[in-house]
Order: structure tokens, then C-alpha cells, then sequence
């Protein structure tokens, strides 16, 4: 059957709801048209809020026309938006603001978007907290055997605010994600995710987390997050992390347990602490990185008594302190750079010596667009101060 296509004024998956667009919509109306959804239905929502909680069991396509005014704006001890269906659903052009209404609701799934055993593209939409990280503990769980898309969204507040857990796997791309508590994107262990072209700012901890997960990171603006910009611990991390800006955080990577993760051909700067903090227990791989303008370059913490971590070719350049506590290789370079205009998101490099080494980003290009997005985002938000 091809797929039929239905504007509603409001579509609800629940029993009951309110909205308001001028307009009251009975219950009993909204129970008669979803009854004649078909499945694999697209479904327009017209510009309105929508105040209750939504589910969706069925395969379809849920559409907003304009997504800063197709709004699911909910207080409840439930998540505004749940997902549980095996065939593809898409949810489109939507903004939707939670929190919990009350401290009970954290024993439940406490996030504004739960994705449970489905598969499902999240595709141009807002996630805004409504309160603060106690109020509103996550933004999506994407839990169980769930394969999740998340392109082109806008994440603000929020404690944890991307998870995956329980087996989920999937791509975060082109996103933004401000202002996390904790953490901005976390991957739990038995999960795997692939993030890329995604800024994250502004947390109060970590911008990316791996815990016991895969995480493969490229192209990200990882930037201005307290703590770390990639913690990869407590259990123990896999994963690749390659032509990443990692900028201002206290610790641009930092590894604990046995993670066995790929660190290379990232541009890590200006960090309080270090570049890269590392467990001598973590048989981490680093090469081809810039590490420039910290207090320190790389730090090896000693645990174990002996070093399990696979150091080749890197290059220091102003940091205070290149090394501590492990002698690093004879190929290591100690150059400037000369970024083209880093301060400007161009860290294109003029050094003959580091480009012939391959140092630092392989595509610059792509960090430019994300470094211009971010400028973009800071002027915006400071215009609406």
C-alpha cells in the first residue's frame, strides 16, 4: 500500500490531551483520526502546542510545518515523546520542551525523547530543557536494540543530554548541543555511536563520554567544556577519535580504565590541564595530533607501573610542559604550526615540516563550516541577550 499522507491540526498518540491553537480539539475526536492513520502515514502538524505526552507504536513520518512553531511543550513524570516501534518512524521540523513534575518522575525513563527497541531519524529538531538539570535529567534515550539518526538538532540544557545504552547504536551529525550539565552525548557500554560535524559547548563536566561503548568521533568542534572534552572511562572505552578541534576544556581527552582507543590527527588547545590525561592501564594509540598552548602536552598517570600506551609521532608546540611521566619518541616534533588563522576556525597549517608529517587535521575544510556554525551560534545568542 503506498504511503497515505494525513494533516491533522494535532496528532496525539495518548488518551488524552490538550492543545491550544486558538482552538480545543475534543478527545474523543483525536481517538476517531488516529484510528484511520495508516501505517507508514505521513503526518503533517500544523504550527500549535501540543501540552501532553505523545507515543508513537506504528511506522510513520511525523512532520512539522514550521519547527519553531510546532511545539510538543510538556511537564510530566513521563517523557514528552516516546518511541516503540521496529519499523523505521521520522520525526521532522518539531520542538519539543520538557521537564519532569516532579522528583518521582527520575525513577522512571526521565528524558523528553525515549526511544525504546526502534528505529527512528530525528531530524531538525529543538530538544529545549525547561528547567534545570535536576528537572530535566536527559533529552533522548535511545535504549535496547535501538538504531537512531539524530541530524541537523539543537540541544539546550539538559544533565546527560544524548545517551545511548543497552545495545543502541547509531550517528549523531550536524547537531548542536549547548549548555549540558554533565555531559553533552554519552555511549554505555554494549552501545556504539558515530558523532561527526557536531559542536558541543559549554558543559559544566564532559562534552563526549564513552563508557564501556564505541565511539567513533570525527569532525567535531568539541569546545569551551569545564572538565574534559572526551572522557573516555569509567569502563573502559573503544573507539577511533580523529580531525577534531578539542579547544579550551580542562583535559582534552582524558582515558582511565583499558581504553583502547585511536587518538589521532586531532588539533587539541588551550586546555587548563592537559591536552591528553591518560591511565597507564589504557593501551590508547596517539599520532599525528597538535597539541598546542596547554600546561601540559600529555600526562600519563601511573597506576599499573607499567605503561600499556602506543605514543608515536605527535607535535608539541607552547605547551609548558610537553610530557610527564613518559618519555616521548624520537620522532616527536617541537614546531609551530602556523595555523593560517586558528582564532578564526582556519587551522590549516603553513609548517613545511608538519605538513609533510601529516600532522594535525586531514580535512580542514569540514572543521572551518562547523567553526563558522559555532561563531554563528555565538553572535545569535549573544544578539538575543
Amino acid at each position: 500500500m503506498m504511503a497515505s499522507r494525513m494533516t491533522f491540526q494535532v496528532l496525539m498518540y495518548s488518551f488524552s490531551m490538550s492543545v491550544f491553537t486558538g482552538t480545543v480539539i475534543a478527545d474523543e475526536d483525536l481517538a476517531g483520526r488516529l484510528k484511520s492513520a495508516h501505517r507508514n502515514s505521513e503526518v503533517t502538524v500544523n504550527p500549535g502546542t501540543l501540552t501532553s505526552p505523545l507515543t508513537i507504536d506504528r511506522p510513520l513520518t511525523l512532520v512539522g510545518e514550521s519547527r519553531d512553531e510546532c511545539v510538543l511543550e510538556v511537564t510530566a513524570d513521563q517523557p514528552a515523546l516516546s518511541i516503540r516501534s521496529k519499523q523505521p518512524v521520522v520525526i521532522e521540523g518539531l520542538t519539543i520542551k520538557w521537564q519532569l513534575e516532579s522528583s518521582d518522575g527520575r525513577k522512571g525513563p526521565a528524558c523528553a525523547l525515549l526511544i525504546q527497541d526502534s528505529r527512528v531519524t530525528l531530524k531538525n529538531c529543538r530538544l529545549i530543557a525547561l528547567g534545570g538539570t535536576q528537572q530535566c535529567p536527559s533529552a533522548v534515550q535511545c535504549a535496547g536494540f535501538s538504531k537512531v539518526t539524530i541530524e541537523d538538532c539543537h540541544f539546550e540544557g539538559f544533565d546527560f543530554t544524548v545517551n545511548y545504552s543497552g545495545g543502541a547504536e547509531g550517528q549523531v551529525i550536524d547537531c548542536v548541543i549547548l549548555n549540558p550539565g554533565h555531559c553533552g552525548l554519552s555511549v554505555f557500554a554494549g552501545s556504539k555511536v558515530d558523532v561527526s560535524r557536531t559542536i558541543v559547548t559549554g558543559s559544566e563536566y564532559h562534552g563526549f563520554r564513552c563508557t564501556g561503548g564505541t565511539l567513533l568521533a570525527h569532525d567535531n568542534l568539541i569546545i569551551a567544556n569545564k572538565n574534559r572534552g572526551i572522557y573516555l572511562g569509567n569502563k573502559s572505552a573503544k573507539g577511533r577519535i580523529a580531525n577534531n578541534v578539542i579547544q579550551n576544556a580542562g583535559t582534552g581527552i582524558g582515558a582511565f580504565a583499558q581504553s583502547s582507543v585511536t587518538i589521532e590527527n586531532n588539533v587539541i588547545l588551550d586546555c587548563t590541564y592537559a591536552a591528553i590525561g591518560t591511565r597507564d592501564t589504557c593501551p590508547l594509540k596517539i599520532r599525528n595530533n597538535i597539541l598546542m598552548g596547554n600546561p601540559r602536552g600529555i600526562v600519563v598517570f601511573e597506576e599499573s607501573g607499567r605503561s600499556q600506551l602506543k605514543l608515536t609521532r605527535n607535535s608539541f608546540w607552547g605547551n609548558e610542559t610537553a610530557a610527564e611521566n613518559i618519555d616521548l619518541p624520537d620522532q616527536t616534533l617541537q614546531a609551530d604550526p602556523q595555523f593560517t588563522a586558528h582564532e578564526e576556525g582556519d587551522f590549516s597549517i603553513r609548517s613545511s615540516q608538519l605538513n609533510e608529517a601529516k600532522q594535525g587535521l586531514v580535512d580542514n575544510a569540514v572543521l572551518r563550516e562547523v567553526w563558522l556554525r559555532w561563531k554563528s551560534l555565538k553572535e545569535s545568542t549573544a544578539a538575543s541577550e
